[in-house]
C-alpha cells in the first residue's frame, strides 16, 4: 500500500469515527429530553494530543411550544476505548468540600461535621481522590449497587428516596462506620453512569489513608479552559471517562465545584447540564497547610472525653490541634541529611519531556515532581525517607528513595509510592512501576538514570572492536559497523561510532560519546551504555547490549538497542511495552568483529603492530570527587602507555643520540686541528 494509500484509509477512518462520536451525541441528547426539540443544530469538533475529541453543538432554531434552549456548549470525549497516553490534571492543589445533590438541591454532608477532602494532582499521575469520613455519605461517589440506567426513572427514585428519608444527626461518639444501613439506604446511594460500570473504591491500606476514611481515585483523561472556567473529563482508573468536572479559574475562598455524571460539560454559568445528568455542587476551600487546626469545635469534647486516639485512628484528621497533634513547626525539626556524594545538579531525561533534580544537605527538588524533605535514613542501603512539601494545601506525603552513584557522570534512583501516613521506612521501600500508561509520573521498580549537569568525563563503552551489524535505523534498514576501536591509534575510544552505506540515516557518520558503561548481571546478561550524541543536538540515551551465548566461557554479543530516552532496563521492557520500542535495533555479528589497525606511518613508526589490549585514549584515571571506590568499576583503567606516548618516548631518545654524536664529531675536529698546529 503506498503512502497517499494509507492516507486516505487513514481519513476515511476518521470521518466514521467522527460520525459515530456525532451519532453518540445525537443519541445521548435525544435520550435527555433535548434533541427532539431541536430542529437543526451546529456541531464542531476539536482534537487535541491526547486522543480526546471534544464536540460542541448550539442550537440555531427555536423550538416546539415557543421555548428556546440557552446556547449552551457542550462537549463530549468520544475517542475513549484506550487510555494511550499520560495526561496531568489541569487543576492540582488539597481543597475541603461539602456535598449538595443539585437534582434535588440538598446538603447530604448537612449532619456531618468532619470535613471531606479533595487532593488533585499532588504528585503528578496521582489523579484525583475525594476523601470523606468513613459513613458520613458525603462522597458524591458512594458505594452501592446498580439501578436502572434511565435517567427518568433514575431521578424519580433519586427524588422520591429524599423526600422520604429523615436523617438523624450523627454524634461524634457513635461508630457510624460500623452502623447498619437500612437496604432502602444502600441503594439509595448508588449513582449511575453511562455505560453501567460500577465504581470501584480506592483500597485504604494501598493508598495509605486511615481507616476513619474512605477515598474513590479518578484518572484525568483530558482539560481544557474557556471562559472563567476550567474543565476536566476523568473516569475510574482502567474505564471509560463518565464525569466532567468544573472548576473557576479563580479559587480563593469559598467556590464552587461542580461534578457531571455524563462527559457533557455545559458551560453557562449557571453551571446546568441539558435535563436528567445527575450533578454535584461542591462547596470547596483550599487547605491552608501551615495552619494547624480543629474541623469543629466538637473536637474539644472528643477530647475531654480521651476519644483522641493514636495515629490513623477515627479523628486524628479532624482534630489535630485538640488532640495535640500540631507539634513544632517542621522547620525546627531535627532531619537526616543526604550523603555528599548525591548532593549536585543532575537532569532526568524522558522521551516526553526532561527534568532538572536539584540534591543539597536536606532537600531533594524535581522540577516538575516536586520537592522532598529528608526524614530518615539507612546508611547501608542507601535508601532514605522522605517528605513532601506541598504549599498548595495537599496533604503531607512520605515515600522512599533510593540512591545509586555509579559513576562521576551517573546517579541512580528509584521512589517508592507516596503514603499519606508515616509509615517505618521498611515499608515505605516497596517498588513497583507505573501502571500503563503511566510511565512517566515518578515511581518504578527499576533505577533511573540521572545524569550531571556539569563537568561530564568520557568513558568506557564496552565493546572494545568494531563489530559488523544489520538492522533498523531510525525506522531504516542499515547494514554497516559499531564500535569504539579506533583503527588510526590502535586504540578504544570513549565514543560509539556507526558507520553505514546502506541507508540514508548513517551515511555521514553517527558518532555517540561514552557517559557510563554498566553490567546489570540480570537473566540475559545485559550490558547498559549511556551516550550523549556529538552531533550537536545533544541528545542523550540509553543503548541495551544483550549477551545470550556463550562459546568457550565467553558471552558473546547478540543485540544492541538504541532506546528513545536515557531510562532503560532488560530486554522484556523493550519487547513488552510498545512505547518503550527502541529507536534502533542492530544484530551484531560477533564473529566477524575487527580490531584492526591501519599500516605504520612516520608519526607512528615507533609502535608496535599488534593493537594493546586494555589501552584506551580516555580520562577515567581521574580520581572522583565524593565517590567511593565501588562506583568507578565500569570506567576503563589503561595498563600501559598509549602507542603516541610510545613514539614520542622513543623520539626523545633518538634526538639526545643525535646531539651526542654531533658533539664528539666537533671534540675530534678540534684535536685534529691542535696537532696539525703543532
Amino acid at each position: 500500500m503506498t503512502g497517499s494509500q494509507e492516507e486516505a484509509v487513514f481519513e476515511y477512518y476518521k470521518m466514521i469515527k467522527q460520525y459515530l462520536a456525532m451519532n453518540r451525541v445525537f443519541n445521548g441528547l435525544r435520550a435527555g429530553g433535548v434533541a427532539q426539540r431541536i430542529k437543526t443544530f451546529c456541531l464542531r469538533q476539536e482534537n487535541n494530543k491526547h486522543g480526546v475529541v471534544r464536540l460542541s453543538y448550539r442550537n440555531v432554531n427555536s423550538i416546539r411550544n415557543g421555548i428556546r434552549i440557552s446556547k449552551n456548549l457542550i462537549q463530549e470525549i468520544t475517542d475513549a476505548s484506550i487510555k494511550s497516553e499520560q495526561f496531568f490534571c489541569p487543576v492540582s492543589g488539597g481543597f475541603t468540600y461539602r456535598t449538595i445533590n443539585r437534582l434535588i438541591n440538598e446538603d447530604v454532608c448537612e449532619h456531618e461535621w468532619r470535613r471531606s477532602r479533595l487532593e488533585i494532582e499532588c504528585v503528578k499521575g496521582d489523579g484525583l481522590d475525594f476523601i470523606a469520613p468513613r459513613g458520613s455519605g458525603c462522597s458524591p461517589f458512594p458505594r452501592g449497587q446498580q439501578l436502572d440506567n434511565s435517567i427518568y426513572s433514575r431521578k424519580k427514585f433519586v427524588k422520591n428516596r429524599y423526600s422520604r428519608r429523615r436523617r438523624k444527626k450523627r454524634s461524634p461518639f457513635l461508630d457510624t462506620s460500623a452502623s447498619k444501613i437500612s437496604e432502602e439506604e444502600s441503594e439509595a446511594t448508588t449513582h449511575f453512569v453511562n455505560n453501567r460500570d460500577i465504581l470501584k473504591v480506592n483500597d485504604l491500606q494501598e493508598s495509605g489513608l486511615p481507616a476513619s476514611d474512605e477515598a474513590v481515585r479518578l484518572d484525568c483523561w483530558g482539560g481544557w479552559e474557556e471562559g472563567d472556567y476550567i474543565y476536566l473529563v476523568a473516569a475510574p482508573s482502567g474505564q471509560k471517562p463518565q464525569y466532567c468536572m468544573r472548576f473557576p479559574k479563580r479559587m480563593h475562598g469559598e467556590f464552587s465545584i461542580f461534578i457531571y455524571f455524563s462527559v457533557i460539560c455545559p458551560s453557562e454559568s449557571d453551571g446546568i447540564p441539558p435535563h436528567g445528568i445527575e450533578y454535584y455542587e461542591l462547596k470547596a476551600q483550599q487547605s491552608d497547610p501551615w495552619n494547624c487546626e480543629d474541623d469543629h469545635e466538637e473536637c474539644r469534647e472528643i477530647m475531654r472525653r480521651g476519644r483522641c486516639t493514636k495515629e490513623g485512628g477515627k479523628y486524628y484528621l479532624h482534630c489535630q490541634r485538640s488532640c495535640g497533634l500540631c507539634g513544632v513547626r517542621e522547620e525546627s525539626k531535627q532531619r537526616c541529611e543526604f550523603a555528599d556524594k548525591y548532593v549536585g545538579k543532575w537532569m532526568l531525561y524522558e522521551e516526553e519531556y526532561n527534568e532538572q533534580v536539584v540534591i543539597n544537605k536536606t532537600h531533594i527538588s524535581f522540577s516538575k515532581l516536586g520537592s522532598f524533605r529528608c526524614e530518615e535514613l539507612n546508611p547501608y542501603k542507601e535508601k532514605y525517607k522522605v517528605s513532601s512539601v506541598f504549599p498548595n494545601g495537599c496533604s503531607q506525603r512520605y515515600t522512599c528513595i533510593e540512591f545509586n552513584r555509579r559513576n562521576n557522570n551517573l546517579l541512580q534512583y528509584r521512589i517508592g509510592k507516596f503514603r499519606r501516613m508515616n509509615l517505618p521506612l521498611d515499608q515505605l521501600c516497596v517498588f513497583n512501576d507505573d501502571t500503563y500508561p503511566w510511565m512517566e509520573s515518578g515511581w518504578s521498580y527499576h533505577m533511573k538514570n540521572l545524569i550531571q549537569m556539569e563537568n561530564l568525563w568520557p568513558s568506557y563503552c564496552g565493546l572494545e572492536s568494531s563489530i559488523p551489524f544489520s538492522g533498523t535505523y531510525d525506522g531504516q534498514y542499515c547494514e554497516g559497523t559499531i564500535g569504539d576501536w579506533n583503527e588510526n591509534t590502535c586504540l578504544t575510544e570513549s565514543s560509539l561510532i556507526l558507520r553505514s552505506d546502506t541507508c540514508s540515516a548513517l551515511l555521514i557518520p553517527q558518532e555517540f560519546e561514552c557517559l557510563a558503561f554498566l553490567n546489570e548481571q540480570n537473566g540475559l546478561i545485559d550490558n547498559l551504555v549511556i551516550t550523549r550524541s556529538k552531533d550537536g543536538k545533544n541528545e542523550f540515551n540509553c543503548w541495551v547490549i544483550t549477551s545470550s551465548r556463550r562459546i568457550n566461557s565467553t558471552w558473546l554479543n547478540n543485540d544492541i538497542y538504541r532506546m528513545k530516552s536515557v531510562q532503560c532496563s532488560s530486554m522484556p521492557d523493550i519487547e513488552v511495552l510498545s512505547s518503550r520500542k527502541p529507536k534502533a535495533s542492530l544484530y551484531l555479528q560477533d564473529n566477524a568483529k575487527s580490531r584492526f589497525c591501519k599500516p605504520y606511518t612516520q608519526s607512528t613508526r615507533s609502535s608496535s603492530n599488534e593493537p594493546k589490549s586494555g589501552l584506551h585514549s580516555d580520562l577515567s584515571t581521574r580520581t572522583l570527587s565524593n565517590v567511593p571506590r565501588q562506583s568507578t568499576q565500569h570506567y576503563y583503567k589503561p595498563d600501559v602507555p598509549g602507542a603516541n606516548q610510545i613514539g614520542r618516548a622513543t623520539g626523545h631518545a633518538s634526538i639526545s643520540i643525535s646531539s651526542i654524536s654531533i658533539l664528539m664529531t666537533i671534540c675530534w675536529t678540534a684535536v685534529l686541528l691542535l696537532f696539525s698546529l703543532s
